[in-house]
């Protein structure tokens, strides 16, 4: 139940120009005493009050951090999104990208695994101190494929 509504909330946000069918959805995950982690839900109530891409990032990247969604193509497209909204730095999507276990990137649509193998040389060349991920539009270009 948990993970489909977070889903629900994460694709309503994905599909429109706005944020508001997203802070509805969460909005009925709280009235309905859905059962989840315990900073999930002050997140949600903290997205309620703000209604801003800020709060709705921050949402996510527990979402992501802690895998409620259970699903890594799905865990990917929302990365993208909130890359392409300029609303994660590109180091930060490098690294989440990068930790998704390679059990399970055999799994992945080509596009998908290709920017995560992306994310990957990213990832090499910060620990190498090579360049930043800002400067790297191949990671940029592979989320924007997806």
């Amino acid at each position: 139940m948990l993970r489909d509504s977070l889903l629900k909330l994460f694709h309503s946000a994905m599909s429109e120009l706005s944020l508001d069918s997203s802070i509805s959805i969460a909005g009925d995950l709280i009235e309905q005493g859905v059962e989840m982690p315990d900073p999930l839900e002050s997140l949600l109530i903290d997205f309620l009050t703000n209604k801003n891409s800020d709060s709705f990032v921050v949402l996510a990247r527990e979402v992501l951090a802690q895998n409620l969604l259970d699903d890594y193509i799905e865990s990917i497209k929302l990365i993208s999104f909130m890359t392409r909204k300029e609303w994660l730095p590109l180091r930060d999507v490098a690294l989440m990208l990068s930790a998704i276990p390679y059990s399970e990137r055999t799994n992945l649509l080509p596009t998908y695994q290709k920017a995560v193998e992306v994310a990957d040389l990213v990832c090499e060349d910060l620990s190498d101190g090579i360049m930043e991920a800002d400067d790297d539009d191949l990671l940029l270009n592979a989320l924007n494929n997806i």
